[in-house]
């Protein structure tokens, strides 16, 4: 096959980059217009009129009642420098549900939430 764009060889792939690239078109079914109605002018099709569709909700994330406790005991003992490597996993567990709740409710409060992360990933005492 040639889209125009010089010759095409015709070499096997070898396993290792062999993929599946498969598209399938799918066209919906053509629908039954027998009502009377002049062209030109819309109608109401019968699903927009029945909205009893539940749509799926996803409920966020919820964070810890404690939440804002456990994060700056947590802080407050990496600055003292009394902390080990769960110590630190526990804080970043507790910055990712941040990230998770507040992206999932829509808040840009989850930004700095992200940004305490990589403070964190960059401090030379820390890893």
């Amino acid at each position: 096959m040639n889209f125009g764009f010089g010759k095409v060889k015709n070499e096997p792939m070898s396993m290792k980059n062999k993929q599946s690239h498969e598209v399938k078109l799918v066209t919906p079914p053509k629908k039954n217009n027998t009502s009377k109605a002049s062209p030109g002018v819309k109608q109401r099709n019968s699903h927009s009129a029945d909205k009893t569709k539940k749509r799926l909700r996803v409920e966020p994330a919820k964070l810890p009642s404690d939440f804002a406790d456990q994060v700056l005991d947590i802080e407050l003992l990496i600055d003292k420098g009394e902390f080990d490597l769960d110590t630190i996993n526990s804080l970043m567990l507790l910055y990712s549900q941040a990230v998770e709740y507040y992206n999932g409710i829509n808040s840009n409060k989850y930004t700095y939430y992200e940004a305490r992360i990589q403070n964190m990933l960059i401090r030379p005492e820390i890893f």
